[in-house]
């Protein structure tokens, strides 16, 4: 009898661990990380951002957390790509609120959103950039947020939304988005 229920709790706490890991790499899991870097969307930079922060990152090794509407194995990929056993993952809206608690918006170091393009046309992008601004700034007032925008004329609602900066795109914009956060 005292071996069976050993086997139970065994059996139990392991696929309460699995259960946990699976819902991470799916990206539906709380990201425990402080002091961490967030990236918010996703669109053709943001693969040349990523390895652009991974090379000025080197000794640091900070965490950062993606937060987008990208599948488990596209996540999977680029952690493997990259070789970035800290990158955590968020699936979801990055302007909603329970979706930012996930990625620990609060203990976040700096933030940068991305236009997200997969879904939305440049200038919806844009809007959702300052959408988000105000959000994360509401959320995490002493996290850096900097805003990689599309089009020069929507400078301003960033400004309006407290951006600590505020990158325009161009063909440098992975290279300055990447050292901004640092």
């Amino acid at each position: 009898f005292s071996l069976a229920l050993i086997s139970f709790f065994t059996a139990t706490i392991s696929s309460i661990f699995v259960a946990r890991k699976i819902r991470e790499g799916k990206g539906l899991e709380k990201i425990n990380y402080t002091d961490h870097y967030v990236i918010c969307g996703w669109n053709d930079l943001a693969d040349e951002l990523l390895e652009a922060f991974l090379k000025q990152d080197n000794e640091d090794k900070a965490p950062i957390v993606l937060v987008n509407e990208l599948s488990e194995e596209e996540i999977d990929a680029w952690r493997g790509k990259l070789n970035a056993s800290h990158l955590g993952f968020v699936r979801g809206d990055f302007t909603q609120d329970q979706i930012l608690a996930k990625a620990n918006i609060a203990k976040a170091k700096a933030v940068l959103i991305l236009p997200n393009l997969i879904k939305l046309g440049e200038t919806e992008a844009d809007e959702k950039a300052a959408l988000a601004t105000y959000t994360i700034k509401a959320l995490a007032p002493k996290a850096k947020v900097y805003a990689y925008i599309l089009h020069y004329e929507n400078k301003a609602k960033l400004r309006r939304a407290k951006a600590d900066g505020i990158i325009i795109a161009d063909e440098f914009g992975p290279y300055l988005g990447a050292s901004q956060l640092h």
